[in-house]
């Protein structure tokens, strides 16, 4: 499936079977490709320019939720009907960066002006610096399964050199709030979150970053607080392959995945070294984590088709993806990676995306190729 000039920016596989497909551009529409295999258009009532990414959600109570600009949030039925759902009386130009259902039927939205909170009786209340919230750029919204509690990261919405502290962190948000912000020993004034990952040992893990004095996003590293409350902060020095973390993902192992544009990094933790399938890579770089764990980082030396790694996803078999700047890879059980590119039928090289359906088959978001579907083969 391809989408003209437009690009795909978000893919999402529901209950039923459906892949929904993200598409932004000149106009932005929603696709839904059905399990018998028709497609059904929704166009959406917002425009961007192609600027950045639709949110998509599972409603809990039924349908997609999709989020854009304008803090909108539309809910499209299981019948195609759609619905507008707005966050806040503010409509200026604030997207819906995220959006995370939890457990409770309650719907959480990460946006560029505070983090949003739909209730059960689909009434919508929004947090704020006043409520809390160390900046209004909410970069990342997870809840916690255990409590219900919400681990909030936020970002700097400009740099400001001439204060001593400046917007962004992290804050933790349970019931009403107000929302506790987080001391994270080494992050430094002004430091964003950018992305925010509970791993299956308690321990929450954020990757950073701070805005250069030339602009743009300037990666710290990643910072990990244990069981106990005790942080640790690891950078390019202590093992990651670069301090650029785009994304973060826990396998049912323990192992943590770290996606840069140097290599896919990988931490062991000391509790689930034994016998694991890590050892069957072949490491390019070893080195001791603080907390007795291993630090490897995985190249084009050792199967990847591109050190820029774009995405990383665990998927229902356990099985790693990792999407690159020049293909898509599969780690299997037994450490051993399997490669698909341009020649093998991908529609385009970058993968930025990765949805798997009830079957099995990848989907794949393509940076200027639209969607690619893996058919389950492995």
């Amino acid at each position: 499936m391809r989408s003209g000039s437009a690009r795909v920016s978000t893919l999402l596989a529901d209950p039923d079977g459906s892949l929904w497909i993200g598409v932004v551009g000149s106009r932005e529409v929603l696709w839904r490709r059905r399990t018998d295999g028709s497609i059904d258009a929704y166009p959406l009532p917002f425009i961007s320019g192609g600027r950045s990414r639709l949110a998509l959600a599972v409603d809990p109570r039924g349908g997609i939720l999709v989020g854009w600009t304008n803090q909108r949030i539309e809910r499209i039925e299981s019948d195609g009907t759609m619905s507008t759902l707005i966050v806040v009386d503010r409509l200026d130009d604030a997207y819906v960066r995220d959006l995370v259902p939890d457990a409770r039927g309650q719907l959480w939205a990460a946006t560029f002006d505070g983090l949003a909170r739909q209730g059960t009786d689909g009434s919508w209340r929004t947090f704020h610096t006043a409520d809390g919230l160390p900046g209004p750029l909410v970069e990342a919204a997870v809840v916690d399964p255990a409590d219900g509690s919400v681990w909030v990261g936020a970002g700097p919405t400009q740099p400001d050199f001439s204060s001593t502290r400046r917007e962004g962190g992290l804050c933790h948000l349970v019931g009403d709030g107000p929302c506790q912000l987080v001391d994270v020993p080494d992050m430094a004034a002004g430091e964003g979150v950018r992305t925010v990952a509970l791993d299956n040992a308690e321990g929450i893990w954020l990757s950073t970053y701070e805005i250069g004095k030339r602009g743009g996003h300037v990666g710290t590293g990643v910072h990990r607080r244990d069981q106990a409350g005790q942080w640790a902060h690891y950078d390019a020095s202590d093992g990651l392959p670069s301090n650029e973390v785009r994304a973060i993902a826990v396998d049912a192992s323990g192992n943590i995945w770290f996606a840069t544009h140097k290599g896919l990094g990988h931490l062991v933790p000391a509790r689930v070294q034994s016998g694991a399938s890590w050892l069957n890579d072949s490491v390019r770089s070893l080195i001791e984590a603080d907390d007795g764990g291993a630090w490897t980082t995985l190249t084009m030396a050792d199967g990847l088709p591109s050190n820029e790694i774009r995405t990383v996803s665990i998927a229902p078999d356990g099985a790693l993806w990792v999407g690159t700047a020049d293909g898509v890879s599969r780690r299997g059980g037994d450490g051993t990676w399997r490669s698909w590119g341009t020649s093998q039928g991908l529609s385009a090289p970058i993968v930025v995306d990765i949805a798997f359906d009830p079957v099995g088959n990848a989907w794949l978001a393509t940076t200027g190729g639209g969607v690619s579907v893996l058919l389950r083969q492995w």
